[in-house]
């Protein structure tokens, strides 16, 4: 299949960089249109194209998808969006997704609670970086115990403090490890002992794609079961470890160390 790939490729460990090189192991044609280009340079690629499917990753506004449109090489037009949108999290977000999927044929989501409200919306997890399944993991030494891998957000400050305190009682060291990719996360992945991760931001059908990246990349991720991680197979006790207050957080603690 011959496929327009409009999103951020900056950098090879961009979500759309991994997600390209997975259609093309796939067998598929990729041109990759990045948003940086102009509008006028982007509706010239795809004309010339004659693609398949047209994929928009996470577009900024309509005038991205309505400015293509008019161009008969488009094939299928798809948006792909890796966020929490429901409107019970973000009427702006859940009015923009909204706006977005009318625009196009199909709708992918990481959000399936806002999935199933959407007529043309289909679930699609982002999953795992191939740099997980490409470098050899080297010996790291004089890691933390307790991992949090990601930048806060405002309303997980307080929660990450908590665990500090708590890993602090228990004799156990904490870091929170932002902007960690490819070969080095490889790395840590194999050499941290314990990953953590917050309840939010989360919906029943929505969880942070952390879940993929850290057991995907090699690595023991302690979070909160979110309703619809067991239909999709991941199971607390054997994929992940379940917490959800202070007490289950020292008892899964004390089952690692």
């Amino acid at each position: 299949m011959k496929i327009t790939y409009c999103g951020n490729f900056g950098h090879d460990w961009d979500t759309e960089s991994y997600i390209a090189r997975a259609f093309e192991r796939q067998g598929h044609d990729i041109l990759r249109v990045p948003y940086s280009s102009g509008a006028a340079l982007k509706e010239r690629i795809v004309r010339q194209n004659g693609s398949d499917l047209t994929l928009f990753s996470n577009p900024k506004n309509l005038e991205e998808i309505q400015g293509l449109r008019a161009s008969r090489a488009l094939g299928c037009v798809a948006v792909w969006n890796f966020d929490l949108l429901h409107s019970s999290y973000s009427a702006r977000r859940w009015d923009w997704i909204r706006r977005i999927s009318s625009q196009v044929d199909l709708t992918f989501l990481t959000d399936g609670m806002s999935a199933a409200e959407i007529s043309n919306a289909h679930v699609v997890r982002q999953g795992v970086p191939d740099h997980a399944f490409n470098n050899e993991p080297k010996r790291r030494t004089g890691l933390p115990d307790v991992v949090f891998l990601g930048t806060p957000h405002a309303a997980s400050r307080d929660w990450w403090k908590s665990v500090e305190r708590v890993c602090a009682s228990m004799g156990l060291t904490t870091a929170n490890i932002r902007n960690c990719r490819a070969e080095a996360l490889v790395d840590l992945c194999h050499n941290v002992k314990l990953f953590i991760g917050p309840e939010f931001p989360s919906r029943p059908d929505y969880w942070s794609n952390r879940l993929y990246v850290i057991t995907g990349h090699g690595g023991l991720l302690m979070t909160p079961t979110i309703r619809g991680m067991a239909d999709e197979g991941w199971l607390p006790g054997e994929h992940y470890i379940d917490y959800h207050d202070e007490e289950s957080l020292r008892r899964g603690l004390g089952q690692v160390f």
